[in-house]
Order: C-alpha cells, then sequence, then structure tokens
C-alpha cells in the first residue's frame, strides 16, 4: 500500500528511468545486447507534429505565421505595452491614452444603475462538442452505460436515452483570472482538458487540464460530483495521458513539461505517490495492467516505451529483442494476463510479456491511435479509419471500417462505443454495424462564427465546415462545406490549431431574416453568400474585398446591408438588395476589427478594434463621425457585441483586462 509513502524516482533511487547520463547504463547495455533497431516510419504529419506540441500561430512582429507549442498561451504584455496606437482620427477619441476612454457618453435612456449581482443564475443544459484532434482513449461507458468523455473544460455524461448531458464543471465561478482560480481549491477544471479516463469498475473518472499549473479531478461518473484532486508544479503545461490501475486505487499520469515526467497518485485524497522523469519526447499513453494484483503500468510516446513498477520502486525500458524495431508509440494496454499491446506509428500492434517484445502484426497502414483491451478480445483502431479486432491468441478476428480515424474504443454489453477524429461519437453493435451516432461536432481548430435562426444554430470553423444545429431536440440537422479546393496558405492568417488552408477557415458566419441568406466568411478574408439555411451548399456571390481574415461580420437589422469587419483594419458594407455591390469601407480604425454593433435604425456602425478604439461610422456614407459617442446618446443598438463602452465598462477585473479580445 502506497497511499502513505511518497517514493521519488530518479533522485531517491538509481534506477536511471529518466534521462540517464551515466556512462554505464546498464539498460543501454540491454537494449545494444538485445540489437535494438530504429524505424523509420514515424507517422502522418499529423501525429508527428502532435508529438511535438505544434501549432501555427500569427508573430505580430514580424507579420508572418510560425510554429509555436501547442499548450503555449500568450505571454502577459505589461501594462505600458498593452496599447501600441494612441490616436484614433481627432475629435473625442483624443481625450485619453486609452482611445476607448474619450469616446465613452453616457446614453440618455438607460436602466438604473444596480450595485447588485444579477438576480439570474445560468446553468449549462447541453455541449455540442468532443475533443479528439489532440487526445486518445477518452470516452467511456460508465456503470450505468452512459457515455463519458471531454470537450473544453467540461467532464461529461451523456444518456443516449435521452439525450441529456451531466456535467463535471461547467457552473458559475467568480471574476478571476483562471491563474488565480488554479491556485483555490474549486470543484471545475480551469482549462481545457487534454487527457481522461475511466476506472475499471466504470464508477470513477479521472481528468486533466492544460496551464502552467495542470490540475487533475477524481470524479463520479454518475454524479458527476468531485472525489478529490491533484494539482502539479508550475511549468509542468498539461496532462497528456492518465490512466486508473486495475483496482481502481490509483492513476498514473504524465505532463508536458520538457522532462515529459510520470506521476502516481492515490485515487481516493490525491495524494502523491512518485514522481520521475519520462524522459525528452512526448507520452501519448499510459495504461495499467488489468492483472489483478499486477500493480505495473506502461507509458508509452516518441521512441518511448517504458514500464513502472511503483512497489518495487522501478522503472524499466521495453525490450524488443530483436523482434520489431524501435518506432514510437500513440497507444497503449494490457489484458488480463498482464501482457500490454501498444499502437505504434508505423501501423504495428507490440505485444510485450513482462517487458520483451514477444511478437508484432500490421493490420493497419497508418498510426495506430486507439487500442483498449475488453473481455478476451483486443480493439485496435488506426489511421486507416478502420477497427481491427483481435482474440486472446492475437489472431485477426474482425475488421470494421468506421468512416474516420478511431481515436478511442470502448466495449460493454456487446456495444461498442467509438470517438473519432471527425469528431463523431457512435456506437456499433458485436458485429461492428453502427447502431446510432451520438455526438457530432466540429473537429479541427477553434469555433468562433455563430449566430442564431429561430430554433436553429449556425456555427463555423476551422475544419471547413458550417453547421446548423437545432437546439431545442439537441443535434446536428445539417452541414456543409466551406471550401472544397484547398487554397495556398495567406500570409498574416489567423492563428490555428487546424492543419486547413486558410480558405478552409471560417471564424464568422451571419443569417439575413429578410432573404435568408447566408454569409459564411473565411480566414483568407472573402465572403461567400450561400441562398438558405436549408440550401447551405448553394452559393450566391463571392465577395473578396477583404484582404485579411475576417472575425466579425453581421446584417443590418432591416437586412439592407452586410458589414463585413476584417483584420486589414476595415469594416466593409454591402448593399444587399443590389447584388451586394459594395457600399463602402469603414477605415479608420488602427488595428484589426474585433467587433461592432448596429444601430435600431441602421444608421450608424459603433466598432471596436485590437487598439481598443471605439470609433462611430455614419451608414451609407460609411465616414467616421469624430463627435459620434455625443451625437448617439439618444441611439438605440441592436446588439452589445463591443467589449469596450459605456454600459460594459465594469465588468472585467482587473487582471482580466488582457482577456477583453
Amino acid at each position: 500500500d502506497l497511499s502513505n509513502k511518497q517514493i521519488s524516482f530518479g533522485s531517491q533511487t538509481n534506477m536511471g528511468c529518466g534521462s540517464s547520463k551515466k556512462t554505464n547504463d546498464p539498460q543501454k547495455k540491454e537494449e545494444e545486447e538485445a540489437g535494438l533497431e530504429y524505424d523509420e516510419d514515424v507517422g502522418d504529419e499529423e501525429f508527428i507534429d502532435e508529438g511535438k506540441g505544434n501549432k501555427n500561430a500569427y508573430n505580430k512582429k514580424t507579420g508572418e505565421a510560425e510554429t509555436r507549442d501547442a499548450t503555449e498561451r500568450s505571454e502577459k504584455k505589461p501594462e505600458d505595452d498593452m496599447f501600441e496606437f494612441e490616436e484614433a482620427g481627432g475629435g473625442e477619441q483624443m481625450l485619453a491614452v486609452l482611445p476607448y476612454k474619450g469616446a465613452i457618453k453616457e446614453p440618455t435612456s438607460h436602466p438604473d444603475i444596480n450595485p447588485a449581482a444579477p438576480d439570474v443564475d445560468y446553468s449549462l443544459e447541453y455541449c455540442y462538442g468532443y475533443r479528439c484532434a489532440d487526445s486518445r482513449q477518452n470516452c467511456f461507458y460508465n456503470a450505468e452505460g452512459k457515455v463519458v468523455y471531454m470537450s473544453a473544460a467540461l467532464g461529461i455524461v451523456l444518456d443516449p436515452e435521452t439525450n441529456t448531458q451531466k456535467f463535471f464543471g461547467g457552473g458559475q465561478t467568480g471574476s478571476s483570472s483562471k491563474h488565480a482560480a488554479a491556485k483555490t481549491a474549486i470543484n471545475q477544471h480551469t482549462d481545457d482538458i487534454l487527457a481522461l479516463a475511466v476506472c475499471p469498475e466504470r464508477k470513477l473518472v479521472v481528468t486533466g487540464q492544460v496551464g502552467s499549473v495542470p490540475i487533475l479531478y477524481v470524479w463520479d461518473s454518475t454524479t458527476c460530483e468531485k472525489v478529490c484532486q491533484a494539482k502539479l508544479p508550475k511549468g509542468t503545461r498539461g496532462i497528456t495521458a492518465v490512466s486508473f490501475s486495475v483496482d481502481g486505487k490509483y492513476f498514473a499520469c504524465s505532463d508536458l513539461h520538457n522532462d515529459h515526467n510520470v506521476y502516481c497518485y492515490d485515487a481516493t485524497n490525491g495524494n502523491l505517490i512518485f514522481k520521475d522523469k519520462g524522459g525528452p519526447d512526448r507520452i501519448f499513453d499510459i495504461a495499467w495492467s488489468r492483472k489483478p494484483g499486477d500493480c505495473r503500468f506502461v507509458s508509452a510516446g516518441i521512441k518511448h516505451v517504458k514500464f513502472w513498477m511503483p512497489m518495487e520502486k522501478e522503472c524499466k525500458k521495453g525490450l524488443f529483442m530483436r523482434k520489431g524495431k524501435m518506432t514510437s508509440f500513440a497507444s497503449a494496454t494490457f489484458d488480463d494476463e498482464g501482457n500490454a499491446y501498444l499502437g505504434a506509428a508505423n501501423g504495428q500492434i507490440y505485444k510485450f510479456v513482462e517487458r520483451s517484445l514477444e511478437k508484432t502484426v500490421k493490420e493497419h497502414k497508418g498510426v495506430v491511435h486507439s487500442i483498449n483491451f475488453v473481455g478476451d478480445k483486443l480493439y485496435a483502431g488506426g489511421a486507416d479509419n478502420k477497427i481491427t479486432v483481435y482474440g486472446k491468441d492475437f489472431g485477426k478476428v474482425a475488421e470494421y471500417e468506421v468512416g474516420a480515424i478511431p481515436r478511442s474504443i470502448d466495449f460493454k454489453d456487446d456495444k461498442m462505443l467509438v470517438g473519432l477524429r471527425n469528431g463523431c461519437i457512435n456506437e456499433y453493435d458485436a458485429e461492428g454495424n453502427l447502431k446510432r451516432t451520438l455526438m457530432e461536432s466540429h473537429s479541427e481548430g477553434e469555433v468562433w462564427g455563430l449566430d442564431v435562426v429561430g430554433d436553429k444554430v449556425l456555427t463555423s470553423a476551422d475544419d471547413n465546415y458550417v453547421m446548423v444545429w437545432d437546439w431545442k431536440n439537441r443535434k446536428l440537422v445539417k452541414k456543409s462545406i466551406v471550401n472544397s479546393v484547398a487554397g495556398e496558405k495567406v500570409k498574416y492568417g489567423a492563428s490555428t490549431l487546424s492543419k486547413h488552408p486558410d480558405n478552409q477557415c471560417s471564424r464568422a458566419v451571419a443569417f439575413n431574416a429578410f432573404n435568408q441568406h447566408v454569409a459564411i466568411a473565411t480566414n483568407k478574408g472573402e465572403v461567400q453568400i450561400r441562398t438558405s439555411v436549408d440550401e447551405l451548399d448553394s452559393v450566391v456571390k463571392t465577395l473578396n474585398d477583404p484582404t485579411r481574415w475576417i472575425e466579425t461580420m453581421s446584417y443590418s437589422p432591416d437586412g439592407v446591408y452586410l458589414a463585413v469587419g476584417s483584420h486589414d483594419t476595415a469594416i466593409y458594407v454591402y448593399d444587399v438588395n443590389h447584388e451586394y455591390d459594395l457600399v463602402g469601407k469603414c477605415s479608420k480604425h488602427n488595428a484589426s476589427i474585433t467587433s461592432f454593433d448596429w444601430s435600431t435604425d441602421t444608421s450608424y456602425i459603433r466598432s471596436n478594434c485590437a487598439a481598443y478604439e471605439l470609433l462611430f461610422f455614419k451608414i451609407p456614407a460609411c465616414e467616421q463621425d469624430t463627435e459620434g459617442a455625443t451625437n448617439t446618446v439618444d441611439t438605440e443598438w441592436v446588439t452589445q457585441s463591443n467589449k469596450l463602452g459605456w454600459n460594459v465598462e465594469v465588468i472585467f477585473c482587473v487582471n482580466c483586462f488582457q482577456g477583453v479580445f
């Protein structure tokens, strides 16, 4: 029993399992004697980038897209550097160092100022999403047959029969920043969940998040109530994998620190049992032995296979015994006899007995992203969109085509649960026949574009899709491709995790209630006008005036104009009734357009930009009104999309101000 004893591998033992610098490394000698060879097949581009932790990001200084760590959070600027632009065209905008301050005037008519907290509470009803791009083995049945998975900072329990959800997280919190919240004992994640596991009895869930100080939570898979929590040291950046021991007493995890540390915790109280360096390369998966009484687990990653034995205070590398080449591994599992199975980047599955490789089989083309041993069968999902089923003798017994890369596989009561790379969670029968789709979602990059159309919601994202959701029945009812032909990468593009080119990424969508048109903006700067929600594939016209990506867009309240806010610092206004001719260009901002509002009479647009300006433009002239703050005190506005203005001036806490945009 390790619950009252902390072990620090490496620093207090001579295991050398982390990053050994000894000249006489006994494990390295073992490898050489066993004839270790390396496979040149290291997986596809997405897998390689995931291993490196890469994303595409925009460098403001160079104006170029660059590759950065996918878990990197923007560094906080000194307050003196927050405002690059101070001038905004004269008039009232010149009255303050913070440009928007001079443009704020109290409206003639407004509700009485009330310092009390709002008397309305909100509770999360439903989440349309499943994290599948950079996580695996994260979708399971609980003891009641409900589906447990995660999206954003939420742990989700979905009831397939009623299509309702319960959540770990998603509750109202104070106005402190997520970094401050991470320092206190709260009952929900403060940032995106990267890894999830369910214990063998399916009663407990453990989830780990991204962040400078990552938090792990153990919670009940039925009630979603917290059992315990654990917090990793500062600078560990995120949890890449988690797994429960066969008896559910412990869980292990790995982090995103440069040393890729491995931890073991007591699952009842969150106490740390041990910590040690995993090595220089990323760990993708961790799996405990399913053999009763066997307290071992394996970690698998970039050219990494290590077997951890906490009871003996040992960690040893896997031996390949000239029966297979060393490669990178994406997934791992054990059977109930203590044999380990690892899914490899070269399409093979490696079977280890103790820690020695016994056999390999290859049934997949590309990376084996998911693997799970349930009952007496081994299930493996590959980059070829197939699931292969093996018997205990490691012989192939079945193969199923599932239409996308399986990122997670579970099996219970003759039902197979599969989380797919395209954002779907599907349920199959024992013969591999699709029974129902439980969840559909966007699956690449970020979701920014959104508009409400009666009982429908339109969304667009970096995955080349526009989707239509029925929020009353909680389901996807239609989707359309943004662009069928991939374009070239655009200079000054948007920061994104997506691999799609800019013309296939969309971050703004708008609906015109008068003629039913749907406008879809791309990160290339183009705007497509589609016929209607029902005829979403039909393109009426394409607008190409903006030169940078588009963050905000909406039709005027009378449906006569379409306004498009671009990162080229301009707002473009089009005449809907004259085949979307360009009426004018509002071009007095000093930085990227981040939001704007229409007046109810369509005579004004007020807008914010990344230089913290609040400007006013007359429509249809598209001329700046430098006294607009005063001239619009009697004006009613359709929306409050701007983050800077009189009636939103004090809603941001001091430390949250940089999160305005």
